[in-house]
């Protein structure tokens, strides 16, 4: 695998301020707690029009999953792998955009553009993690857009999108990418690469949906819990509602959410079981009001 930056040109006018080269991205002591990561600074251009549809700025990272020629890519459903866990850090944007391109999308099998995605939240200049699931990626809603299944044997790049108003200045850092519940990595790629490590983050069946106010939460572990906290957390990492977990094999819980505002969220599990084991996991939660 290997890092690019990408934006709207030719079409719009946004310029990489830094962290990219001609040759590609620069990777420097950008990442979280002052390790490796991938990291732009930008100055978005303005909105434009393609087809009649007003496109906003937009400036990014991305990573390809394939070999240099483009004809191997990395089959996640032979690893089993359920998903994408990943760590960024904006400044200067109002959402991120992650983007799964499978070879239907890359070859522009949907539609021009079009690719699964899930839209985050910005973080003011702070750490969040993501806990991105496959079932929870969707396509756009244009007319054109041919709606097939992600083909997750056969993906060709992960795309990170910072989108803002115009003329704003940032950047955007990417960190700790992992393919969750992966059995096995072949990472592409020479010396300098930025390698995707395998690591099982499976949430182990936990779950967390909103409705009418409050957040509930499921869990199955799979051993039984001594004791430990649920909290909600906003984009910035600040917990906003939080219940204890008491002694039992399976945790069922909901926390009130009427007075925040609408957004991704994560559900924190932290807990302790009948063996010691200490458990921390997260899964996002979207609140829409």
């Amino acid at each position: 695998a290997y890092w690019y930056s990408y934006d709207d040109t030719p079409e719009g006018s946004t310029m990489i301020t830094a962290g990219a080269d001609v040759l590609g991205l620069d990777i420097g002591l950008n990442g979280r707690d002052g390790a490796y990561g991938a990291q732009i600074g930008f100055i978005l251009g303005n909105p434009y029009a393609i087809d009649g549809n007003t496109v906003q700025p937009f400036a990014g990272l991305g990573t390809n999953l394939t070999d240099a020629l483009e004809e191997k890519s990395y089959n996640a459903s032979a690893d089993n792998v359920t998903g994408i866990y990943f760590e960024y850090k904006t400044t200067g944007l109002n959402e991120l955009v992650f983007e799964v391109v499978d070879r239907i999308s890359f070859n522009e099998g949907r539609g021009d553009a079009v690719q699964h995605y899930i839209k985050l939240p910005a973080t003011d200049g702070a750490w969040v993690g993501a806990v991105v699931e496959w079932d929870v990626l969707v396509l756009p809603d244009w007319d054109h857009v041919v709606a097939t299944p992600l083909n997750t044997a056969d993906l060709m790049k992960l795309q990170f999108k910072g989108l803002g108003a115009a003329q704003s200045e940032g950047t955007l850092a990417i960190d700790n990418v992992y393919f969750m519940g992966a059995t096995s990595i072949t990472p592409f790629g020479d010396d300098n690469s930025v390698i995707m490590p395998k690591r099982n983050v499976s949430a182990s069946g936990l779950s967390a949906t909103y409705n009418r106010g409050a957040v509930s939460v499921n869990w199955n572990p799979s051993s039984e819990i001594q004791s430990g906290t649920i909290s909600l957390i906003n984009a910035r990492g600040a917990q906003v509602a939080s219940a204890p977990v008491s002694k039992s094999a399976t945790v069922n819980s909901t926390l009130n959410a009427g007075s925040i505002a609408a957004g991704l969220y994560f559900i924190r599990v932290q807990a302790v079981d009948v063996n010691g084991k200490g458990i921390n996991m997260q899964v996002p939660v979207n609140v829409v009001k």
